[in-house]
This record gives structure tokens, sequence and C-alpha cells, in this order.
């Protein structure tokens, strides 16, 4: 198979992919939660059933209607805007009043400053993340392939954060500061992938003289993939036994992680590599035309 001889349908896939969660990004942008926003988080255990729908009937007779729940067996974490302590007080005395006998295991109120700065340390974390690579490549391979393998990690940022405001209008999904490290995570497994592939590549230029960049590339890549998809196949069924057994409140984080070793997967795979041969040929046209 050549893969990288297919290189230019991958990138259109890639494309059809990740347009669409650019344009909402564009048009809608991400729903940040209160780890970004500010606001008052809940946490509490009613000794009586009850039900989102009913709890959410609760909050909003208290002109709460913009707020985000989680439940796990009989246990609600509830997220909503910034409340004074008497806001507070009132908003506890109406759910037992209206819900019965409630343990309220905590309440906790975030606050705008600490919100933004959780928004700085996120952006500064992707770029040093990013610079780290760049140099760590450059040093150990060229810097062709840190900048290369730099690219397909953004495509698996775009992926992620695209899908993300999709979901945020569809279903309400918001981003927090378990989306953050959902992302970063995702940009180690990627660039694992893709150094697995490089380091082969450089491998078989020692002794595979006789082929072209593009044919020890494409070989390299039929080497290694066989490893990469049964590796990201066994995460991505521990990734999906948690999303189906495991606790709602990390439902997102998960399906963040899902589309992150999926998409990591697919770039490291159809995209680093296939990027490094392009711009290797390019050079060469170039250094052909200026002699």
């Amino acid at each position: 198979m050549n893969i990288i001889g297919l290189r230019k349908w991958f990138y259109g896939l890639s494309l059809l992919i990740i347009l669409p969660g650019v344009v909402s990004l564009i048009l809608f942008g991400l729903k940040p939660s209160i780890d970004f926003t500010g606001g008052t988080m809940i946490q509490m255990r009613p000794e009586n059933p009850v039900s989102i729908s009913i709890l959410r009937s609760v909050l909003e007779s208290n002109n709460l209607k913009d707020t985000m729940i989680q439940q796990s067996g009989n246990s609600f974490i509830i997220r909503t805007k910034p409340l004074s302590i008497e806001e507070q007080k009132a908003l506890v005395s109406s759910l037992e009043s209206k819900l019965g006998k409630i343990s309220f295991d905590k309440i906790d109120m975030i606050g705008p400053t600490v919100s933004a700065e959780l928004v700085r340390q996120a952006i500064i974390l992707v770029f040093v993340a990013a610079f780290l690579i760049i140099v760590y490549l450059s040093f150990r391979y060229k810097p062709v392939f840190a900048i290369c393998g730099v690219i397909a990690l953004l495509h698996d940022v775009l992926v992620i954060t695209g899908l993300f405001s999709i979901f945020g209008v569809l279903f309400h999904a918001e981003v927090d500061s378990l989306f953050v490290t959902a992302v970063l995570s995702t940009i180690g497994y990627s660039m694992h992938d893709s150094i697995i592939i490089f380091d082969r590549i450089r491998e078989n230029m020692k002794f595979i003289k006789k082929h072209s960049f593009e044919e020890i590339a494409n070989f390299s890549t039929l080497q290694t993939i066989s490893r990469s998809i049964n590796t990201s196949f066994t995460v991505v069924l521990v990734l999906l036994s948690l999303l189906i057994f495991g606790s709602p409140v990390i439902k997102w984080f998960i399906v963040a992680l899902l589309i992150g070793i999926i998409s990591g997967t697919y770039s490291s795979i159809f995209n680093a590599t296939a990027l490094v041969v392009d711009w290797t040929n390019f050079r060469k046209k170039m250094k052909e035309k200026s002699k």
C-alpha cells in the first residue's frame, strides 16, 4: 500500500474533518465551564431519589436557567453562575424545601480572577509543549521533522476544539481544566506515534540507499502502522469502557481523550510523514532550480 502516494487524499480528508469545527469555532466558539468563567459549584446528595429534570425545574424556579447538572447515582454536581452567600443560602433552603433532606458535600465559589489565570496557563501550556517538542525533534532528527510534527499536532488540536465547539452547540458540552488535560495528553500521544515513524525512517535511511526518500518514508510507515493502530485500539477500548460504565462527571473528558487518540493516530500515520516528504521534495526542487 502506498500511503505516502495517497497523501493528497488524506490531506483532503483532514480538511473535511477540520473545516466544520473551524466554522463552528468562528461562529460559536467554545462553551467554557465555570473553571474559566467563574461561578458556583454545588455538590449534593439528596436522601430521596431525584431526577435531573426535577432538579432543573427547582433551579429554574430560583432564576438559574443556564446551569450544568451532572449526576452519578444519587449524587449531583451543579455548576451555575456566581452566587453570593445570601443567594447560596436561599438556594439551599429552596432545594431542601422541595426535594427533602439533602447532604451538601461542597459549595465552592470560583472567582473571575482565578478563571482568567487558568485560561492564561492553559494557553501557555499548549505553546510551551509545542516549543519543547520542536527543540527536541530538531536536536534528535532535523528541523523539518520537528515543524511537520507540530503541524500534525495542530491538526489534532483543531479536531478536538472544533468538535467540542459543535458539541457545545448541540449537547451543551463545556470545556474545563480536564479538557486542557485531554488536549495536552493528545499532543504527547500523537507525537509519540510520529516519533516511532521518524525513528524508523532515520534507521532505514542508513541501510536503504537505492530508493528515494518518499519510498523509504512509505516503507517505514508500513513497518510501524500495525504497532500504532494496535496500541491505539487498546487505549480506545479502555476509554470506551470508562465512557459506558464510568462516572458521568468525567464523560466529556473521556470523549475528548477518545477524539484525541483517534485523531493523533491518524495524523501521525497519514499526515506527519507525508508533510515531511512534501517539504523535502519542495526543498529539492528549489535547489535544482537555483543551480
